[in-house]
């Protein structure tokens, strides 16, 4: 997600959202650690953490979506 805006043609309008877009970055990367460490055998509850994480994920994602400009990776389309 960090080479994205990169690889953006509308680059620039990652400035205009970058705090939104950086708190998403590490919205994912928190979520994925708890199950990077699930995984490697550390004693973590998945039946408890994978409700109460996406749920988060979920209000994350839909508190900052309408922060976000026109771009081509991150949003919801609706054309």
């Amino acid at each position: 997600m960090a080479l994205l805006p990169k690889i953006d043609p509308k680059k620039a309008n990652y400035e205009k959202f970058k705090g939104s877009y950086n708190l998403l970055i590490n919205a994912f990367i928190a979520f994925h650690i708890i199950t990077l460490a699930y995984n490697l055998g550390f004693p973590v509850d998945v039946d408890r953490f994978v409700p109460i994480g996406i749920g988060v994920l979920l209000i994350v994602l839909g508190n900052y979506m309408p922060k976000f400009k026109h771009n081509y990776f991150v949003g919801i389309r609706t054309l």
